[in-house]
């Protein structure tokens, strides 16, 4: 748990406002910068590996999804 939130320490800030001090905006540091860039490497390689093992179309898999998310909705 520690690790966690050395990690979001690292990734995070918060930034005062100048008119509200009691109002705070988080936002990235440029290690939380980077370490979204390679997050999202790491995911999108993913997502085509696993989508590719399936050996479904990727329209065929969309529609079907959609289908589901359709009737999930009703």
């Amino acid at each position: 748990m520690i690790r966690r939130i050395k990690a979001l320490q690292i990734a995070l800030k918060l930034i005062e406002r100048e008119l509200q001090t009691r109002a705070k905006t988080v936002a990235l540091t440029e290690e939380g910068k980077e370490s979204i860039k390679k997050a999202v490497i790491v995911v999108e390689k993913f997502d085509s590996d696993f989508f590719s093992l399936l050996r479904i179309k990727a329209k065929k898999l969309n529609n079907n999804l959609l289908t589901l998310l359709k009737n999930k909705l009703k």
